[in-house]
């Protein structure tokens, strides 16, 4: 972390609605037409009466005290109107005028220069943002490296706003930050790194090579990456892992999401969860970031060993040799390029990849389970 006494751009707290979005009544209900993407999305009562007043030029003032004299308490009112436009800013239904720019009025903004699969980020920070968020970062920061991008956290009365060198992104609040920012860095790392596929896969290194763990939603990969990180593997990634032209891969070490139901579990090899802050998702759903032990250096390794999670209550440990083209579709389900389609080059490199490694399907209930076999498996 350091200090940078130069002024940031910041937004007002006033929005304009996004030109793509329209409201209508449907069979008495409200809905919000996103032209952009072609969803509807379904708002109640409340919601719809703020939207239809902004839309006919009114002030939050006005909008509170009409609310208040329709007998809503006005605390009760604020929280609504202030609620509705986090989550209107963070999914792009309303945004600030681009005109809008002020400076925060810290005297110093703090800095946070991180490093991630080769991407240099420079993250500044309202004074009042930086001891919660910073440290779930803190394992990324890198010294000397002119930043690619330059993002800000800047508080605005307990609506956060985003900015990408100088620009409105999105808004969320302050419990979501930490969420929101790991999503922005890894949209820039995707944007601007280096790589043919991006593999939705946790990353762990063994003796040189790179273990590679895939699975759908839920199956598991956070959980078993610690588990296996206690068990003497190095970190590199639980979510996300990077193919180069080479067929080596790289991981994307941000610090894991452990949800509530996985706290209890996890605390039995890292009791440090137990103090690590909370934070929400999008969704609501609770998250923690206990910070990567046993991270390995940055660099390409081979492929040693591609394993299929299959989770399933009550099954018999077994990890099941699969062959190539099995393995090959399964890392490709949700794999990600910058052309948006799969490339003769990124094909090659997989190709490459796969021809190098041992492949398994890994079926268990009990971690610890899972975690003896691929000890055994990857020597």
């Amino acid at each position: 972390m350091s200090l940078d006494g130069r002024p940031t751009p910041n937004v007002q707290p006033q929005f304009v609605l996004a030109d793509e979005i329209s409201f209508a009544i449907i069979d008495g209900r409200n809905v919000l037409f996103n032209a952009a993407n072609q969803t509807l999305v379904e708002v109640n009562g409340t919601a719809a009466y703020i939207w239809r007043s902004i839309e006919v030029g009114l002030g939050k003032e006005n909008i509170l005290s009409e609310m208040a004299g329709q007998g809503l308490a006005r605390e009760i009112a604020e929280s609504y109107f202030d609620a509705a436009l986090v989550e209107w800013a963070r999914v792009g239904f309303i945004k600030p005028p681009q005109s809008a720019s002020c400076i925060i009025p810290d005297k110093a903004l703090l800095c946070q220069d991180i490093c991630v699969a080769g991407v240099a980020m420079r993250i500044r920070y309202a004074s009042s943002l930086a001891p919660e968020i910073a440290p779930v970062f803190e394992h990324l920061e890198f010294k000397g490296t002119v930043p690619d991008v330059t993002i800000d956290a800047v508080d605005q009365n307990g609506r956060i706003d985003l900015l990408g060198d100088g620009q409105w992104q999105l808004s969320c609040s302050r419990e979501e930050l930490a969420t929101i920012l790991k999503g922005r860095l890894l949209d820039e790392v995707l944007e601007r790194g280096t790589y043919e596929l991006a593999l939705h896969a946790a990353a762990l290194v063994r003796n040189g090579r790179m273990l590679l763990v895939s699975g759908r939603p839920g199956a598991g990969k956070t959980t078993l990456t610690l588990a296996l990180v206690d068990a003497g593997f190095g970190f590199a990634g639980d979510d996300l892992a990077l193919l180069n032209s080479e067929g080596r891969v790289t991981g994307v070490p941000f610090a894991p999401a452990i949800k509530a139901g996985a706290w209890k579990l996890v605390a039995t090899y890292r009791p440090d969860i137990r103090e690590a802050r909370v934070f929400r998702r999008p969704d609501r759903k609770r998250v923690r970031y206990p910070i990567p032990r046993g991270l390995v250096p940055a660099v390409p390794y081979p492929v040693g060993w591609l394993v299929l999670l299959d989770r399933r209550s009550g099954a018999t440990a077994a990890l099941t040799p699969v062959d190539s083209l099995s393995a090959l579709r399964g890392m490709l389900q949700e794999a990600y390029t910058q052309e948006r389609q799969l490339t003769t080059a990124g094909f090659k490199a997989m190709a490459h990849a796969i021809n190098s490694a041992e492949y398994y399907r890994l079926t268990y209930s009990r971690l610890e389970d899972a975690v003896e076999l691929l000890h055994q498996a990857c020597g």
